[in-house]
């Protein structure tokens, strides 16, 4: 077994958890959705749900907008993220 370091990924690009993250933004893209909501549909933990967001923010699969007035940062998914979808999904 290979032991890794505190903070390194294992040789998976993308887990059922980053594929879930992908299928909500996808549903859902007429709503303007942050991680809090994100966190609210697929009842996890702000922290262990932001370590996915920001993996799939720096593999360029969804991308961060504007911030909003109340300090929100919707989510969305890039084009590269619905291909990953229908290939994977």
């Amino acid at each position: 077994m290979i032991k890794r370091k505190k903070g390194e990924r294992s040789g998976n690009v993308l887990n059922e958890l980053d594929l879930a993250v992908l299928k909500t933004l996808k549903n859902n893209q007429n709503k303007d959705l942050g991680v809090g909501d994100l966190q609210k549909i697929l009842k996890l933990t702000h922290m262990s749900l932001k370590v996915h967001v920001r993996h799939l923010l720096k593999i360029k699969l969804i991308q961060d907008q504007e911030v909003q007035k109340h300090g929100k940062i919707p989510l969305k998914i890039t084009k590269n993220g619905e291909l990953i979808l229908k290939v994977l999904g």
